[in-house]
Formats: structure tokens, sequence, C-alpha cells
């Protein structure tokens, strides 16, 4: 789970693990830094994105339209701005 992904590359903690075959959601609010992200992950076929703007109102909703498991093993959280 990657929450602030920007463009899953730069400054991207999740990245290594998706390259290793994990599966995943990366959100990304940015219009630029989606489209990016849409390009570097197209390759990866584990990995669900969505650009949205992600809050503590939201974040649960998106999980579950997600089909992230409730006990899943790796958040990366980036709500710097």
């Amino acid at each position: 789970m990657d929450i602030g992904a920007y463009d899953g590359l730069n400054y991207s903690h999740t990245f290594p693990f998706f390259q290793k075959g994990w599966k995943g959601l990366a959100v990304e609010c940015d219009a630029g830094r989606f489209s990016g992200l849409a390009h570097i992950y197209r390759m990866f076929e584990d990995v669900s994105l969505s650009r949205q703007k992600v809050t503590p109102h939201n974040v649960c909703s998106l999980l579950r339209s997600a089909d992230v498991p409730p006990n899943f093993e790796l958040l990366s959280l980036d709500i710097d701005s």
C-alpha cells in the first residue's frame, strides 16, 4: 500500500517490492505524477492504481474498493503536502 506514490519510482519505498511481484495499491492525487505512475506501473499487473486524494474520511472505503486485505504487510504513507 503506497499512499502518496508520487510517480511510483522516485522517492518510492514500495517499487522494489512491486518489482519482486508483491501485490498492492499505489495512490497519487496529482494528475502529472499519476500519469508517470501509470506509465511506469503498466508492467505490474498485480498493482492497482488510484488517482484520488486520501483523507481520514475515505481511506477505509478506498482500501475496501481496492480489495486490500485487512492485514496487509506494508504501508508507505507520504502526507507532507
